[in-house]
């Protein structure tokens, strides 16, 4: 699951769409037993192969308005586990300042259900959060 929070705008967002098969099948080869049991292992090795990939669940924080001097902001994730995170976009308030994020530890901070950052520098950031693994 991919999804995208625009606080600006108050909305949530699934990032992830619904596929169409590569290929058709038609009445006339169901009925060749060849064809239907090529069809059948061609479809347990594309499904085998989808189990074991590894599909890190993220959350886009998109256009979060941050403020300077230390300021920490939360950002729910629920993924039940630590998490990776990283600036995707970034407009600070003063042209050419970085943005100066840095994770919060501690009591009542970041754990394995949110994400708690410091900011150093005003601006609007697009943060993507996702499991780590």
């Amino acid at each position: 699951m991919s999804t995208v929070v625009v606080p600006a705008r108050g909305q949530i967002r699934r990032l992830d769409r619904p596929v169409e098969p590569s290929e058709n099948v038609t009445e006339e080869d169901l009925k060749q037993p060849s064809k239907v049991v090529e069809l059948f292992l061609r479809l347990l090795r594309n499904v085998a192969t989808l189990l074991r990939r590894w599909w890190p669940r993220r959350i886009d924080y998109e256009d979060f308005v941050l403020d300077s001097g230390g300021t920490e902001y939360r950002f729910p994730h629920g993924f039940k586990a630590r998490v990776r995170w990283l600036v995707v976009d970034w407009l600070p308030d003063t042209p050419g300042v970085p943005h100066q994020l840095e994770r919060v530890a501690g009591t009542g901070k970041t754990d394995d259900q949110t994400l708690v950052l410091a900011s150093g520098a005003a601006g609007v950031v697009t943060l993507r959060v996702e499991e780590a693994g």
